[in-house]
């Protein structure tokens, strides 16, 4: 706010003034006495990226509609949960390159809101989360009505989990990092056919 004031006629005037109400005209002018007021106003919106939509911008990003050329014969719908982001960037690019559609969460809670929406066939899910662990978003998944026979495959930097990970029914461990070629014998060769296959059949 800026005003002028001539020195001549500081007298014929209060100290203070009132200030005008506000408005969405950017610029605006009062008079008070003999002194003039201007501002300007401006407004404030939350940026984010183009064509995201405001709910998907913390945790999600826009999935392509272009079909890879060495796309997997039968595309899945992953959910990959994980807290570290530069993992999850590197496993998200890695499974679109191979035409499957993937969403990712990077915490216990918006995994289980995500799986609720997305409904995804495998589930991938880092041991250790900020808020709670890989084993307790499994066991929650697998109570949830409408992903009924989701694979969930355990992921960790720490071979100790791997035990942890059986004794609660998680068959399936990935160790960090792994190739692109161990996820695509997981998701669509071996691993696939004994998940689809769960008698040996």
């Amino acid at each position: 706010m800026t005003s002028s004031v001539s020195a001549s006629n500081r007298s014929c005037y209060p100290r203070t003034a009132p200030l005008a109400a506000h408005s969405s005209n950017p610029r605006r002018e009062v008079r008070y006495g003999c002194v003039k007021f201007s501002w300007v106003t401006f407004s404030c919106q939350r940026s984010r990226a183009p064509d995201v939509p405001l709910q998907d911008c913390w945790h999600n990003v826009v999935v392509s509609n272009v079909v890879p050329l060495n796309a997997a014969a039968s595309p899945l719908r992953i959910l990959v949960v994980d807290d570290h982001l530069d993992g999850v960037r590197s496993l998200v690019q890695l499974l679109r390159a191979r035409g499957h559609t993937v969403a990712f969460a990077i915490n216990g809670f918006a995994a289980l809101e995500e799986a609720r929406i997305f409904k995804p066939q495998v589930v991938i899910v880092d041991m250790r989360l900020p808020d709670m662990t890989g084993i307790e978003v499994a066991r929650q998944l697998k109570h949830e009505p409408d992903l009924v026979g989701v694979r969930i495959i355990a992921l960790s930097a720490s071979p100790e989990y791997l035990r942890k990970a059986e004794d609660n029914g998680l068959v399936e461990f990935v160790l960090k990092p792994a190739t692109a070629d161990v996820w695509e014998t997981l998701l669509e060769g071996r691993g696939k056919r004994a998940a689809d296959n769960p008698g040996g059949s």
